[in-house]
Formats: structure tokens, sequence, C-alpha cells
């Protein structure tokens, strides 16, 4: 089992409300006392600036994937920084690299990174969605009435954790694993 796991992490965009602000500090400021290394690429949604701005904080382990014209803000000035052109060639750096993406909630646009970094693309690292106020609830059943059904190793590809302590331990059953 890998001790400090590198987590790719999706989270909310700048206006998210205050209560999901929270979430996303918390989810940084957590993996970080964790020991995860954490990776972020520059989406559709954008980078998840809270969530690592917290973990930076926290002094954890961040590398980001953005694209050439990126401008990386100061609150994030000393992390690794890797660029690639394309949202596609981001995402296929983003899948090397995690040994599981954590999901947070967030808006609409977070549903397309989700896609393009794992659900399209088999073999890639195991999704975990946090369902704080329910926000996966859906996911949560197509995990159950589809995914359940139609994989050998539905575990392997999409859960959806309650908490963040729920998560962690998802991580670290599925680290286990391998």
């Amino acid at each position: 089992m890998a001790s400090s796991p590198t987590i790719a992490v999706f989270s909310g965009i700048v206006g998210a409300h205050a209560n999901r602000a929270q979430v996303f500090a918390q989810a940084g400021s957590f993996f970080a006392r964790k020991g995860a290394h954490l990776v972020a690429v520059e989406g559709v949604a954008g980078l998840p600036l809270t969530t690592l701005s917290a973990a930076r904080t926290a002094h954890g382990h961040i590398e980001i994937v953005v694209s050439p014209r990126f401008e990386v803000p100061k609150a994030l000035a000393e992390v690794t920084v890797t660029r690639a052109v394309t949202l596609d060639e981001r995402m296929a750096l983003l899948r090397q690299k995690a040994d599981v993406i954590a999901v947070l909630p967030g808006a609409l646009p977070l549903a397309n990174d989700l896609y393009q970094s794992s659900l399209r693309n088999p073999g890639a690292p195991p999704v975990i969605l946090l369902n704080h106020e329910n926000a996966f609830e859906v996911l949560r059943g197509f995990v159950v009435d589809v995914l359940v059904h139609n994989h050998p190793n539905p575990d392997r590809v999409m859960q959806v954790a309650d908490s963040l302590d729920d998560m962690w331990n998802r991580i670290q059953r599925l680290l286990a694993q391998n």
C-alpha cells in the first residue's frame, strides 16, 4: 500500500456558496494532514483553488497540470507545475499521476471534467465522490442500479463516500488492493 497516495482532486469553482467552499477547504487540509500528494488539472471547471490553497496552507504536496497560458496564482506559487497544451493531454497526465480521483461537489462543468478524466477512459483511476448534502445522490443510484450490474469490479470504477473520513478509508482500501 502506498503510504502517501496521489489523489487527483476535483471540486467546485469560484462563486460556490460558503457551505461548499468550507467543504473544499476542509478536504484540502484533511488530505494534506494525511500525507496525500494532491494533483489537480486545469479543466473546464478550472482548478480547485480553495481545496489546493487549504492543502498548501497545511503544508501538503501539490502538483497542478495546466495549459501553457495559465498564470499560476500567488497562493500556489511554490507548487509543482506541469504544462500541457490540450485538455486531453492534461487529463491523460492526471490519469498517469493519480492513484485515485476524489470528487467534491461542484458546478455542472465538474461533470465534464469527471467524464474527461476517467469515465470515458478504461483503466482510469477509481473515482470516489463525496456525497456532501446529497450532491451525488443521483450518481449513487447510477452506481447501484447500472454500474454494479454491468462492470466486473464496480468499486474499482466509482464509489460514493458520505464524509471525508469515509473517503479516506475507501482510498486506503483501494490502494491496499493493488
